[in-house]
């Protein structure tokens, strides 16, 4: 074996260690078209304004999935199969990407790779960046292979947005990552078309997620928060509301993430988890002693209501 392939071979095995056993289910939640699509609407500018459905019609390949254009309600309703080799690395049999997808814009013909990835665990910005470009890399190597991306010699590459959700982050926000392209001399038209071309070709986005959610007035931390952060009826009542349809899937993928890990803001640790057992109780009990003040409260009212009247 080639040194290089050893090489490949033990920095994927590295990658695949790095991620937790937890990430599973939020991994198998954010597989299904619906979700993928409401994600992709908040978050690039492209998608704004478009519903789920009209978003998902676009899509042209979703890891593994190939829309059937004689049956919409079928193609919304799949789910990525991570055993179908297609879904996978050639060659490896594992999954590097959470999604890939290719879709189409939504007023023009231009085709965009996707790639989003979940992780319940913060990564440190060193991983973090590695993988994210290792990631980009590899959609750019992989689309000489597949009949919608680039020939051999790299005509018709396709841009690239990537996004990471980060939901048990000690911070909260939407960073960008910018690329950008720099001419000493004096431009001209091909310098400037060069630019262009350059500095269009990759999206990259981490969105930061915890319990603060709630006070942003980031749309897509909204989305993501309700999906990750709010119990399970919240939760579908959200995405009927956002223009998905409940088919057999969604709420089957929802029920299963919170019956595996609950809220995730509250798995950090066996003592989180205690803390907000105990927190929780004793909202209940203050809620109870709330209630128990008003309705002593109201008869105090009534019987001051009695003594007036009877004067």
């Amino acid at each position: 074996m080639e040194e290089s392939e050893i090489i490949a071979m033990h920095a994927l095995e590295a990658i695949q260690a790095e991620i937790p056993m937890s990430d599973g289910a939020a991994k198998e939640m954010l597989r299904d078209i619906q979700i993928f699509s409401l994600i992709l609407k908040y978050s690039f500018a492209e998608y704004s304004g478009f519903t789920v459905a009209e978003i998902a019609s676009r899509i042209q390949y979703f890891k593994g999935i190939r829309p059937d254009p004689d049956d919409p309600e079928g193609f919304l309703d799949q789910m990525v199969d991570a055993s179908d080799p297609e879904a996978n690395i050639p060659g490896s049999g594992k999954s590097i990407y959470d999604n890939f997808v290719v879709i189409q814009d939504m007023i023009t013909d231009q085709l965009y790779f996707v790639q989003l990835d979940v992780n319940l665990r913060e990564l440190s910005p060193e991983v973090l960046c590695g993988r994210s470009l290792n990631y980009i890399a590899s959609i750019i190597l992989r689309q000489r292979g597949l009949p919608f991306g680039m020939s051999r010699d790299y005509k018709g590459l396709k841009p690239i947005k990537a996004l990471w959700i980060l939901p048990l982050s000690h911070r909260l926000g939407v960073w960008e990552g910018e690329f950008r392209t720099g001419w000493s001399g004096c431009p001209d038209d091909y310098i400037t078309e060069l630019n262009g071309l350059v500095e269009n070709m990759i999206e990259w986005k981490v969105v930061f997620l915890n319990h603060g959610w709630h006070n942003s007035d980031e749309e897509i931390i909204q989305v993501l928060g309700h999906l990750f952060d709010t119990e399970t009826e919240e939760t579908i009542e959200y995405l009927k509301k956002e223009g998905i349809k409940m088919t057999r899937q969604i709420p089957g993928v929802v029920q299963e993430y919170y019956k595996k890990y609950g809220r995730p803001f509250v798995t950090l640790s066996d003592e989180a988890n205690e803390n907000y057992i105990l927190m929780k109780q004793e909202v209940v009990r203050k809620d109870e002693e709330i209630k128990s003040m008003i309705e002593k409260i109201a008869l105090l009212e009534a019987e001051l209501a009695k003594l007036k009247g009877s004067r």
